[in-house]
């Protein structure tokens, strides 16, 4: 017999969007036998389901970072194609100059290269966030995380190195000296750190990524 606790389960879930293979996979990562969730499901009708739009369960800010995500990649290639436009200017300057100097150029397609790939990564990670997938929330946790510690690490070692007198002659010739430099830290800590405990902690965040 089916257990009731397991068919209210479904029951709830499949109004949120779920589909009930994610569903399963929940209930099994859970603890529920695989044979136990499949005698629920064959009590609930196969019409009982969500008239709702999949993407219409995906929480605020998932989508919110998807969306920086997508803004990432198209910035990214961007750049990657500004950089290979400046190459072919400066290999046509050259190459008037004398033609041994035009590969110089190409120097500019291998700086580009590697912002294409994180146009490419950025892209993923951010349709991969609005189709509910699990390594894509795990890599902008991992990427959050890196964040957190990036700053962690570098906003003591600027106060430490602030303290020598070489460094605090560089830093008072800045306009804004330290604060300049600690701002932007602080700023990346406290939003990576939000980032990474909202995805990591969220219950909503749970359980779209099933």
């Amino acid at each position: 017999m089916a257990n009731q606790r397991v068919i209210d389960y479904i029951k709830a879930q499949l109004p949120r969007g779920y589909t009930r293979e994610q569903i399963k996979k929940g209930l099994v990562s859970q603890g529920w036998p695989a044979r136990e969730v499949d005698e629920a499901m064959k009590m609930i009708p196969p019409g009982e389901k969500s008239g709702r739009q999949f993407n219409e369960s995906v929480p605020g800010f998932v989508k919110f970072f998807g969306i920086l995500y997508y803004i990432a990649a198209g910035l990214m290639a961007l750049g990657g194609g500004l950089i290979i436009l400046e190459g072919g200017i400066v290999s046509t300057i050259l190459g008037s100059l004398s033609p041994s100097l035009a590969a110089i150029g190409g120097v500019f397609l291998i700086f580009s290269i590697p912002l294409f790939g994180f146009a490419v990564l950025d892209f993923f990670i951010g349709r991969g966030l609005f189709k509910r997938q699990k390594w894509a929330r795990i890599i902008v946790i991992i990427f959050a995380i890196i964040g957190v510690a990036q700053s962690v690490i570098s906003i003591p070692l600027i106060i430490i190195l602030n303290g020598s007198s070489s460094y605090s002659v560089m830093l008072s010739a800045v306009p804004g000296g330290m604060a300049l430099l600690i701002s932007p830290l602080v700023l990346s800590l406290v939003l990576s750190g939000l980032i990474a405990s909202y995805l990591i902690f969220s219950k909503k965040v749970k359980a779209a990524f099933l």
